[in-house]
């Protein structure tokens, strides 16, 4: 017999501050949900308030209150949860989505999902493959280190949605107890240690093993995607923009919170075909760069990583590949092979893949200069890394 569907409960409004939640006045449901940040998207000011974004959460699991429930009980043994209200907390503002925290409180405790929120073009652009992305991920049994997608908007919402202030949006699990992390100059002064913006205790810095140790996982993750047969990969993925994020207790561990694109960024040329082992090398030379790029504190200046991160994430690739050497998706001696033609490597030929790498990032991006400048000691560090000497 099928149980009775619950009545929607009411629904509170609050925004996330360092280490607690806040609950939206009247005022404040009146100001834009837009933030200029220089991370940003540069297509204009929105001028969608906060009262327009919190009810269109609101109408959005309202209108499929069947559905969610179905997706509360498959999380409650199988039995629908007494729900007493519905919380939805606005995280924060990103230059794609605008996230929040959909939690429903019930006898038991929190049930809690986010919902990743479009405004801008771009943002609504890239909902649907994000969302079909992460779908079938988990579908073919490898979306570990993602948050599961439930509902997304109707493709009448996705045909309506050209105007400049309509929203879009997809409901997904919340990862509870993970939170972003970002580089810090503690102080002003010249170290970087990292800061994890821990919604619930505060903001933490991070001991140095444990952020090697979160940089392993990462250059870890976008590895385990990098398919070895297309060159498919996981990319663009940005630390500033907080794609990655991290639970501290007991141990660090690291999942990457939406997919933006999973296409070959690495293609041959008409004159010469591209193995595995040479895509690999390729892929570990850009990750290698990206996985040292952050903005300060998630908002501020571009900043470059130290050397130990360089270190964490070659680790963190070679790590990977061996683990898939185990489970049979990568044949059996590829990553000692890889390792062994590293090792060969000498500078300049360190430098001419390096600079090739360089040569497919777009000039005009925020961090072109950054990595520019410290390409040639990076380009040193990993030659360095791998010599014998």
């Amino acid at each position: 017999m099928k149980q009775k569907l619950p009545d929607v409960p009411p629904f509170s409004y609050f925004h996330s501050s360092e280490n607690s939640k806040q609950p939206f006045n009247t005022d404040m449901m009146e100001t834009s949900i837009y933030e200029d940040k220089p991370c940003s998207s540069t297509e204009g000011a929105l001028r969608t308030s906060y009262r327009e974004y919190f009810s269109f959460i609101r109408e959005f699991v309202v209108s499929r209150w069947e559905q969610v429930v179905d997706i509360l009980v498959s999380q409650s043994g199988g039995h629908i949860p007494q729900i007493d209200v519905v919380e939805i907390v606005a995280e924060k503002s990103g230059s794609d989505y605008h996230p929040a925290s959909v939690r429903f409180v019930t006898a038991n405790g929190l049930i809690s999902f986010v919902a990743n929120v479009a405004t801008t073009q771009r943002g609504r652009s890239r909902l649907g493959m994000d969302f079909e992305l992460l779908e079938d991920f988990h579908r073919r049994g490898v979306g570990g280190f993602l948050p599961q997608p439930y509902l997304i908007s109707s493709q009448r919402e996705f045909a309506q949605a050209e105007s400049e202030d309509s929203m879009l949006m997809f409901l997904g699990k919340w990862l509870d107890g993970y939170h972003e992390f970002h580089l810090t100059r503690p102080n002003g002064g010249s170290d970087l240690p990292l800061v994890v913006w821990d919604t619930d205790d505060g903001l933490k810095l991070v001991s140095e093993p444990q952020s090697k140790e979160i940089y392993r996982q990462t250059a870890f993750i976008l590895t385990y995607y990098f398919d070895l047969t297309d060159f498919r990969e996981i990319f663009p993925w940005h630390h500033a923009a907080g794609d990655f994020v991290v639970r501290l207790k007991p141990t660090p561990d690291v999942k990457l919170v939406t997919v933006r694109q999973y296409a070959a960024r690495i293609q041959s040329d008409k004159d010469f075909e591209l193995d595995a082992r040479e895509a690999a090398l390729l892929f570990m030379c850009n990750l290698t760069i990206r996985n040292r790029v952050d903005r300060l504190d998630g908002i501020g200046d571009m900043v470059w990583g130290p050397r130990d991160f360089l270190e964490a994430t070659v680790c963190g690739f070679f790590d990977c590949l061996q683990a898939r050497e185990s489970d049979g998706s990568v044949r059996t001696g590829f990553t000692s092979a890889l390792r062994s033609v590293c090792e060969k490597l000498d500078l300049v030929a360190w430098a001419q893949l390096f600079e090739g790498t360089l040569e497919s990032f777009n000039p005009a991006a925020p961090d072109f200069d950054l990595i520019e400048t410290h390409l040639p000691d990076h380009i040193f560090e990993v030659f360095r890394l791998f010599s014998k000497d």
